[in-house]
């Protein structure tokens, strides 16, 4: 095969990609790599690999390529932060991120950084956020990364601007009206929060939490029963192993003595192996519920 015939393939195999046909895609990255090897063809197809889910793979054909041709490439220890990240191996990506921002400390590489920092709970993962925003300011996930993380240690007005950015740049995607509703919430701007809950669920793919959220925000709030009902309906019908949303439809329910409801909410999540009588043996909401024979009978 001839360099040329190489690059030809490797076309083919890219068009595959993007034509969401990954199986080809390897076989003709594989096939055009058994005479040339380009080192950032190689990496794609270690990306691939990931994507595919063969983690093995992809992680001794990055191996490979550091340890014999390319100790000081940033992107070969990126991309292996990648596949790391993607097979949930955090503390093994977050080195192989450092090491690629040591070599070349672009944005890109803090932002994966700070990521890594902020699933793992380390306060650091700030100061990478910032410095991937100076290069990225007009970035969704940047902004919207820094404003949860802001809200997550009760610094809602710098929340606010970060995600604010975020909305600016994507007011429909997944998470940016979710998380303003949240930030509202803790704010008591309540009808800006329910505004941005509810703009969250005509996204395609809402964040399931939100649910919950509105129907706590019905309940608490608005006092209004049937739309709180409703939500934890929704968010049960969404994802019924949701057990937060069972309970919080049993109290509801106890609260307005619909005790024999309560108690099929309650039994569902009992049967779920959950401890749900000392749930409501600390709930004040449940006083009375606790005088019921409905609790009687969820005892036994």
């Amino acid at each position: 095969m001839e360099y040329e015939d190489y690059k030809k393939k490797i076309i083919d195999a890219r068009r595959a990609y993007n034509s969401g046909d990954i199986n080809a895609s390897i076989s003709l990255f594989e096939e055009a790599m058994e005479e040339f090897c380009d080192v950032d063809d190689a990496l794609d197809l270690g990306l691939i690999y990931s994507e595919a889910k063969r983690f093995n793979d992809a992680k001794r054909l990055i191996e490979g390529i550091i340890k014999e041709e390319e100790e000081d490439y940033a992107r070969s220890f990126y991309c292996l932060g990648y596949i790391l990240d993607e097979n949930n191996e955090y503390s093994e990506a977050l080195l192989n991120y450092k090491k690629a921002y040591s070599i070349d400390p672009i944005a890109k590489y803090a932002f994966a950084i700070a990521r890594m920092l902020d699933e793992m709970n380390d306060k650091e993962a700030i100061k990478y956020y910032l410095v991937a925003s100076k290069d990225m300011k007009n970035d969704y996930w940047v902004n919207l990364n820094i404003g949860s993380w802001y809200e997550r240690h009760s610094k809602y007005d710098e929340a606010l601007k970060y995600t604010l950015k975020a909305y600016n740049i994507s007011n429909n995607k997944e998470m940016v009206n979710y998380n303003l509703g949240v930030i509202y919430s803790r704010l008591e701007k309540y009808d800006l929060s329910l505004k941005h809950y509810l703009d969250e669920i005509k996204c395609d793919k809402p964040y399931e939490l939100v649910y919950y959220n509105l129907g706590v925000l019905y309940k608490d709030v608005y006092k209004d029963y049937e739309n709180s009902k409703y939500y934890y309906l929704k968010g049960i019908s969404k994802n019924k192993e949701n057990l937060n949303l069972w309970y919080n439809l049993g109290c509801l329910n106890a609260i307005y003595k619909n005790y024999l409801d309560a108690y099929r909410c309650f039994l569902y999540v009992k049967l779920k192996k959950v401890d749900v009588i000392s749930w409501i043996e600390k709930d004040s909401e449940l006083a009375d519920f606790r005088e019921s024979k409905e609790y009687e009978l969820l005892k036994e």
